[in-house]
């Protein structure tokens, strides 16, 4: 995975522009592998890098200090915050997509490797996730409401 890694940033650090074309189906097969692997770990450091301007700015400047300087909402400023506070990067979830990651935090940490890997979170969509995360949710508060009815 650090290969990939390692090629990606150093497409990007070499681009003045991306390429639109590959020499061939393998070179752009690489390329697309090369970054679908550091997706979330960009997500991940946002989201560190947002936890520490957050600390660092004065009390009550961090929401303008979002919407001028980095143009993000509230929301999304949050969702990165939690995903740098709950991901490592060393979890196979840090490298879905922003949308699958947010959706897996529904899952209780412990459990979260594994629900990932029962549901094969990589070729499942970020919506059937979610779905799944609050059926488990549904069914251990039902479970948890019969255990105190009896």
């Amino acid at each position: 995975m650090e290969t990939n890694i390692q090629t990606a940033l150093a497409v990007v650090r070499d681009a003045g522009q991306l390429p639109v074309t590959w020499n061939s189906l393998d070179e752009c097969t690489q390329e697309i592998l090369a970054w679908k692997n550091t997706i979330g770990l960009g997500v991940i450091r946002v989201g560190q890098a947002l936890l520490w301007a957050k600390e660092r700015l004065p009390h009550g400047d961090f929401m303008t200090w979002l919407r001028d300087t980095v143009d993000f909402s509230p929301s999304s400023a949050q969702n990165f915050m939690r995903i740098a506070r709950e991901v490592t990067e060393g979890e196979s979830s840090a490298r879905l997509p922003y949308t699958k990651i947010l959706a897996l935090l529904e899952v209780p940490r412990e459990e979260r490797e594994s629900f990932a890997e029962a549901h094969d979170a990589e070729h499942t969509s970020a919506a059937e996730l979610k779905r799944l995360a609050r059926e488990l949710a549904e069914s251990r508060k039902e479970a948890e409401q019969l255990r105190l009815d009896t």
